[in-house]
Order: C-alpha cells, then sequence, then structure tokens
C-alpha cells in the first residue's frame, strides 16, 4: 500500500477512534460523587464526614452528603438508593449482612444510660429491659440489645433526653462522644448519668453490595490515616466544636 494511503487509513481510524471514545481521557466528564447517608445532626456528622472525604479522595473518588434519619438511610442502603451509610455498629451489619463492612473502624463509640433522680451508680442492661428506654430511632446497637417492648424511639438526642423530663421513659441510652457527654451534662443538670458507659462499640463505614471493589480502597485508605495520624487528627480538630451541640430540646411555650 502507498505511504499515502496508509497515511488516509491512520487518520480515518483514528477519526473513528476519537467519535468512539472521546477526545482523550483527560478531557473526559468526571465521575459523579457518590451519595452517602448522614446524619441530620450537623455537628455530630461534621468529623465523620470529614473523616470519609478524605478516604474516599485517598481511594480515587468524590463523596455527597445527605442528611437524613438513620431508618431512612438502612432503608435506602439496602435498595442501592444511596451508595453508603456514614457509620454503624457491628449490630447494623449483624441485622443486614447483604451490606458491605469497611473494615477499618472510624473510631470508638460509647453508649451512655441517663435517668431521672434518685440516682444509682450503676444500672445495667438488664435493669432497662425492665423498663422504657429512648434512644434516637434506628441505632441498631440499641435495638439489638432491648426488647421491643423496652423502647422508647426519638427522633433526635433531645427528644430521647426530653422524653426522660416528661415522665415518657425511665431511661436514655445515646450514643455520645466526650465533648457531646459534657454538653448533656451541662444542658440536662437535673439527669443522673451512670459511671460507666453501657456499651463500647466501634464505628464502621457501611457500604452499598454493588460497590464491593471499592471496600479494599477505602480499607486502605483509613489505614493510612491512623498510620499518619490524619485520623486523630481530625477527632480532635472538631471534637472542641462538639461543645457547642445543643442537645436540649426549646421550651414549650
Amino acid at each position: 500500500m502507498k505511504p499515502a494511503r496508509i497515511g488516509r487509513l491512520s487518520a480515518w481510524l483514528a477519526a473513528g477512534l476519537l467519535g468512539l471514545f472521546g477526545p482523550s481521557a483527560a478531557q473526559a466528564q468526571p465521575k459523579p460523587p457518590l451519595v452517602l447517608g448522614t446524619l441530620e445532626d450537623r455537628v455530630v456528622a461534621a468529623p465523620v464526614e470529614a473523616v470519609l472525604t478524605e478516604a474516599y479522595r485517598r481511594a480515587g473518588s468524590s463523596v455527597r452528603f445527605e442528611p437524613m434519619p438513620l431508618r431512612r438511610a438502612a432503608a435506602l442502603l439496602q435498595a442501592g438508593q444511596i451508595d453508603g451509610d456514614l457509620a454503624r455498629t457491628q449490630p447494623y451489619f449483624d441485622a443486614y449482612p447483604q451490606l458491605l463492612r469497611v473494615g477499618v473502624p472510624l473510631r470508638n463509640q460509647t453508649f451512655w444510660v441517663h435517668a431521672l433522680p434518685p440516682c444509682t451508680p450503676e444500672r445495667g442492661m438488664a435493669e432497662l429491659k425492665l423498663s422504657l428506654t429512648a434512644y434516637q430511632r434506628g441505632a441498631q446497637a440499641v435495638e439489638a440489645w432491648l426488647p421491643e417492648q423496652a423502647r422508647l424511639p426519638t427522633e433526635s438526642l433531645g427528644a430521647a433526653l426530653q422524653a426522660l423530663l416528661d415522665g415518657k421513659a425511665q431511661h436514655s441510652v445515646l450514643a455520645l462522644s466526650p465533648s457531646a457527654l459534657s454538653a448533656v451534662t451541662e444542658q440536662y443538670p437535673e439527669l443522673c448519668r451512670m459511671r460507666l458507659p453501657l456499651l463500647s462499640l466501634d464505628l464502621f463505614h457501611a457500604l452499598a453490595s454493588q460497590h464491593v471493589k471499592l471496600r479494599a480502597p477505602l480499607e486502605q485508605a483509613l489505614a493510612g490515616m491512623q498510620r499518619d495520624g490524619s485520623l486523630d487528627r481530625t477527632w480532635k480538630a472538631h471534637e472542641a466544636s462538639m461543645r457547642q451541640l445543643r442537645v436540649r430540646a426549646p421550651k414549650r411555650r
């Protein structure tokens, strides 16, 4: 074949490939961000979102957070309508085994018991099972421990604590970081707190089943954040802002 004809054929093939695959990988449209369910309480959600934003960045992806109730996030994740759920304890994954647990914990979470006076230094799970306990609806760790007849699900931390003051529950069990616990103590001085946490569980990020290939890169990213100290620094940086957490329910008129 003559050189001129070869040149024309090469140009024709190149034009066809451009038409099929676009001008170049560099000019291709970026992938849309993955959608993660997050907590409606923006102060509580902020540190976890910061950790996951960096982990996804290191894993080569971007994310968008969509605030929603815990139970709604679980339903949407099972249906594959969102890509991930912010942070959950092991009982959540036991209840929904089809979901993927990113195996490097984001942090340890403690669950604290509050009650009205008279105060006793210890309140065990056996006592809670015989009374009505307020908690944040969709907290699988609490629902795994408490029988249904002992549960009073509420929409927020403040609502659970207000249920105690209103006499609707005898106890509350809530997941609280050290600064959030201090905020509760300050805003609810009339309540008693158990001396030690009732539960202490690791929090893990959850993925929809279709993202199995993303689990290992995220685990590697989080492990790297543990090694270089950025995971711990993120929690410490946001812990100060948790002292501004407003948990007290608005007073009724």
